[in-house]
C-alpha cells in the first residue's frame, strides 16, 4: 500500500470514527428524552392514573384532569419503535468498536 493509500485509509477510519460517536450521541440524546417520558408515564401510573392518564376522547366523570404532554403520548405510542432506537445504539456501539480496532491496526491511538 503506497503512502498516500495508507493516508487515504487513516482518514477515512478516522472520519467514520467521528460521525458514528455523533450519530451514538444523537441516539442516546433520543433515548433519554424517550425514556424520561416514559418514566413520567409510569410515576402518573402509581401516584395519579385518574388525574393524568387520560386522552380527550375519554369521559371525565366529573372530575378534574390534566391532560399529558404530545411528547409523553408519543413514547408510549410508539413503544414498538423503541426497540429499533436499541438496536440502532447497539449497531452504532459495535461498529465504534470495530473503528477503534481498526484505528489500533492503523497506529491512531
Amino acid at each position: 500500500m503506497s503512502p498516500e493509500e495508507k493516508r487515504e485509509q487513516k482518514a477515512k477510519v478516522l472520519l467514520e470514527y467521528q460521525e458514528t460517536q455523533e450519530e451514538i450521541a444523537t441516539l442516546e440524546v433520543k433515548a433519554k428524552r424517550i425514556g424520561l417520558e416514559i418514566s413520567k408515564f409510569g410515576q402518573w401510573m402509581q401516584r395519579s392514573a385518574a388525574v393524568n392518564i387520560y386522552r380527550k376522547e375519554q369521559e371525565q366523570h366529573g372530575l378534574p384532569i390534566e391532560m399529558m404532554s404530545w411528547e409523553t403520548v408519543e413514547a408510549m405510542k410508539d413503544w414498538e419503535k423503541h426497540f429499533e432506537l436499541a438496536d440502532k445504539l447497539r449497531q452504532a456501539r459495535r461498529r465504534l468498536a470495530d473503528l477503534e480496532e481498526q484505528k489500533k491496526q492503523l497506529r491512531l491511538q
